[in-house]
């Protein structure tokens, strides 16, 4: 066995520019036992010009919540040093310390012999574009409330690591971005470099025809959006704290285009931006059968139903919804066209592969016992017979379209409905573990680079 060896934090800031850091926040324990790739800790970080000044920083406005994970190089125990983290502020504001690429923070009892270059801890840099930038939380790392969030390892070179976007359902969004958010055990499980990007639910859902028309949206078009909406608060009921930001959440989402990314990235080699992603991810659960249709402008609204109680939308936004929507329920073959609109679109718009989840086909809460009762299509009316439809045209759209099956229904045919996503929609933390792992595998059979398992 080796003796115990000094980890480094590494280069941050290319040649031209400076970094500071925040004290450093560990996770793991005094001795612990680590696997390659594990999160040891995390800092909060500033890359900034040498002259200064906050605005000038290459991470625009994802400069506010910009980190960095360490994670351990090799495995064996763990013993992070003394006085690195100040507790506090000081370990949440980037301002506590300037980088030093060549500072000793732990030392590890290494397995194995390892060879000099690997002495230096990996570094997952992670950041969120916030739906508001005045809306700060710094309770842990991506801990806020973003439009957008990310995360890649700083090895990748001076060329941007090959992508994922994630359109974030309940079923896949911890799938990608992991128990905290962050992105850990997704970048722990794969041998990299990758860039994940999730694109959370801010107030309507993401998938299916919201993104659709996000794709086709034009500035002009979101301008008159905001117009319509600005109009009815002015001459309806006084709007509250509520309303405004319901309007500036629903203006956020809307305005998110989820094939034009244009995000700076930083490795050690320097800065890139990705103005597309490679691949892309979402679920049926994602899309919605019932809309609100604008009756003048004619997009659609798609909201998760709790969204609109009494409790959680004030008078203005309830009035404006009435007067300015109509309810529309769309059929299944009208949702099936949409859908095979929104993989062409997705695969003329990015290179790799568009992958969709699909949903469970069979419940614990299935009592039907005879069909007789009800009129044909089925797919109208029982959601089962829905699913099932659904589950054989994701199969159709995988041969016509190129498209990918994430078959989160077969998953849990093995692992069980009961025990791993009970309600149809949240799953277990094994079922997202499982759900990571079949989401790396097909990337990696479909020829996108950095998705291999991890070395042991």
């Amino acid at each position: 066995m080796s003796a115990t060896l000094p980890l480094r934090l590494g280069t941050v800031a290319p040649e031209g520019l400076r970094a500071q850091r925040s004290g450093l926040r560990w996770l793991v324990r005094d001795g612990q036992r680590v696997r390659p790739g594990d999160v040891l800790g995390y800092c909060q970080l500033g890359v900034l010009p040498p002259k200064g000044g906050i605005t000038a920083s290459p991470m625009a406005m994802e400069r506010l919540d910009f980190g960095v994970a360490f994670s351990a190089p090799f495995a064996g125990r763990v013993r992070p040093r003394a006085g690195t983290s100040r507790g506090g502020m000081l370990d949440r504001l980037r301002a506590a310390a300037s980088w030093d690429p060549e500072e000793v923070v732990a030392e590890i009892e290494p397995e194995a012999e390892v060879p000099p270059g690997a002495r230096v801890l990996g570094l997952l840099f992670t950041t969120g574009l916030r739906v508001n930038p005045q809306l700060a939380m710094r309770s842990g790392l991506l801990s806020g409330w973003y439009a957008r969030r990310r995360a890649w390892w700083g090895d990748a070179g001076g060329e941007a690591p090959p992508t994922l976007a994630c359109l974030g359902s309940c079923d896949i969004a911890d799938a990608i971005a992991g128990e905290e958010g962050d992105f850990r055990e997704f970048h722990a499980g794969i041998a990299g470099p990758a860039h994940l990007v999730l694109l959370p639910e801010i107030m309507p859902v993401t998938a299916g025809v919201s993104a659709l028309e996000a794709m086709r949206r034009t500035p002009a078009e979101l301008q008159a959006i905001s117009e319509g909406m600005r109009r009815a608060f002015a001459d309806g009921p006084p709007p509250g704290a509520e309303d405004w930001l319901f309007a500036g959440s629903l203006l956020a989402a809307l305005g998110r285009n989820p094939v034009a990314l244009d995000a700076p990235l930083l490795t050690q080699a320097g800065i890139t931006r990705v103005a597309r992603p490679d691949a892309i991810l979402f679920s049926l659960i994602g899309d919605a059968r019932t809309v609100l249709r604008h009756r003048t402008q004619g997009w659609s609204l798609a909201l998760h139903g709790y969204r609109l109680q009494p409790d959680l939308i004030g008078p203005a936004t309830r009035a404006w919804l009435d007067a300015a929507f109509v309810r529309e329920t769309r059929s299944f073959a009208q949702q099936a066209a949409e859908m095979a609109e929104l993989v062409a679109a997705l695969r003329a718009a990015i290179p790799g592969p568009v992958v969709v989840a699909n949903q469970a086909t069979t419940t614990g809460r299935d009592q039907l016992h005879a069909y007789a009762a009800f009129d044909a299509p089925l797919s109208e009316q029982v959601a089962a017979v829905r699913n099932r439809d659904w589950t054989l045209l994701l199969t159709e759209l995988a041969r016509s379209h190129g498209m990918l099956v994430l078959d989160v229904d077969a998953i849990l045919a093995e692992m069980g409905m009961a025990a791993h996503m009970p309600d149809g929609t949240h799953p277990s933390g094994a079922l997202q573990a499982a759900l990571r792992q079949e989401t790396a595998r097909l990337l990696r059979e479909a020829g996108l680079p950095g998705f291999a398992p991890r070395a042991a």
